[in-house]
């Protein structure tokens, strides 16, 4: 799909629904700045062999898991 055909699909959306398309384009942008694609990831053997260490952890007891808002509020 070019560009010009794309712009005029989306113009022959409702108003409501252009901004759906433009809050999802930004959370698309948003996301392919914030997160590093799985492939460019590098862990050490020790730094995976901590990761394998707390997801058995984490499957033995889920319910011990972090609050993901109290985690968001460490960083």
């Amino acid at each position: 799909m070019n560009k010009a055909l794309l712009i005029n699909e989306i113009e022959s959306l409702p108003l409501d629904l252009q901004k759906q398309v433009a809050d999802f384009v930004a959370f698309l942008k948003f996301k392919s700045l914030r997160t590093p694609q799985a492939e460019d990831l590098e862990f050490s053997e020790e730094e995976l062999a901590e990761l394998d260490r707390r997801w058995e952890e984490y499957e033995a007891d889920p319910e011990s898991a972090m609050d993901v808002n109290d985690f968001k509020r460490m960083i």
